[in-house]
């Protein structure tokens, strides 16, 4: 009877540990590694179990080898350089690389409903699809339908092949996304209602993910030969190292740490392993706010649509005004039309619509 009380904690300590999984979503199998090798590793020794999911190939991302050749090459530093970081497994989808946008979005959603209700992870890491101007297409078609299977896994309309092979919807609570290869810029990426700006010191485990990068040999020779014009092995591993340690710095220096990465969160405020950060509010773009006229009330968002407040018509906080007329027009789509219409004979003005408070 002395330690009857762990006829209740065994089963609660089991259950806990069962959540202790993350799923990582990634195109290729370094994209994870750049943009938050450092977070994973930390949690990872922290007792939390790592998968990754890798949808590319990797065929063309080489110089002087073949697609064969190419994506064996890819492959097999992929799995030593996640197995130094501590992954414990890598599942690989094999989709033709620099070709995803043309494989069926509902297929690869499908693919990861599946694992994503076998695995049930706690936490779940996606490339971001808002990052400006990425130059990898894979990246943003990768980021968008994992987000899209994210948000549907949940729901009891949506796989019922896999429900029907007993996969139950299960929807993850928490979902970060990671940019890749350069840190965010103001007000970038992420959910954007719900998103929240966050950042991990990876000062202990900083050395742990460059050592793991440099593992890619194949496609670090690419991207020296294209940025350095070193295309040996040595040089590959000294752009990696080089970029990755002014990347952390860079973002680092953002956040208050010696090296740190970032992300856009959604969910729970669960702590980053061994420490507590507090959410930093994401930052705006703009201060000027824009009014939206319905039949019922005014709208007023920011400039990206991530704070939508409403007052009624006649308590609006603000009016739209036709640039180089004489005189402001409150409200309603009407009356600045025929103000329009009825204006004097001077020439009018270039229409430039501008926002007064």
């Amino acid at each position: 009877m002395r330690h009857a009380w762990l006829l209740f904690f065994v089963p609660v300590l089991m259950i806990a540990q069962t959540e202790r999984r993350i799923l990582v979503v990634s195109a290729s199998t370094g994209d994870y590694i750049y943009g938050a090798g450092g977070t994973l590793a930390r949690y990872i020794r922290e007792g939390w179990r790592v998968d990754v999911a890798v949808f590319a190939n990797g065929e063309k991302m080489s110089r002087g080898l073949s697609p064969a050749q190419t994506r064996l090459a890819n492959v097999e530093e992929g799995k030593a350089a996640a197995k130094l970081l501590g992954v414990h497994d890598v599942v690989m989808m094999d989709d033709k690389s620099g070709e995803l946008g043309q494989v069926s979005s509902t297929e690869m959603r499908e693919q990861l409903f599946a694992l994503i209700r076998g695995m049930k992870p706690r936490i779940l890491f996606i490339p971001d699809p808002y990052v400006h101007y990425q130059a990898d297409g894979d990246i943003r078609w990768t980021g968008r339908m994992a987000e899209e299977a994210w948000g549907y896994s949940g729901g009891g309309t949506f796989g019922n092949e896999l429900t029907r092979m007993g996969l139950k919807p299960y929807g993850v609570p928490e979902i970060y996304y990671y940019s890749p290869y350069r840190p965010y810029r103001k007000g970038e990426g992420g959910e954007v209602e719900q998103a929240r700006f966050v950042s991990r010191d990876i000062a202990a485990t900083l050395e742990q993910k460059i050592t793991a990068a440099e593992l890619l040999l194949t496609s670090n020779r690419t991207l020296a030969s294209l940025r350095k014009g070193e295309a040996d092995d040595a040089g590959g591993r000294r752009y990696a190292r080089e970029f990755l340690t002014e990347m952390a710095e860079t973002v680092g220096k953002k956040h208050g740490f010696e090296y740190a990465e970032e992300f856009n969160h959604v969910g729970s405020s669960s702590a980053a392993p061994g420490i507590a950060d507090r959410f930093v509010a994401r930052p705006e773009t703009a201060k000027c706010s824009v009014l939206v006229v319905t039949p019922r009330c005014a709208i007023v968002c920011s400039a990206r649509a991530a704070h939508w407040r409403r007052w009624p018509r006649k308590a609006a906080p603000c009016m739209w005004r036709y640039s180089g007329m004489k005189k402001s027009y409150p409200r309603g789509w009407g009356r600045r039309r025929r103000a329009l219409q009825t204006t004097e004979k001077e020439k009018r003005p270039p229409r430039r619509w501008a926002c007064v408070k």
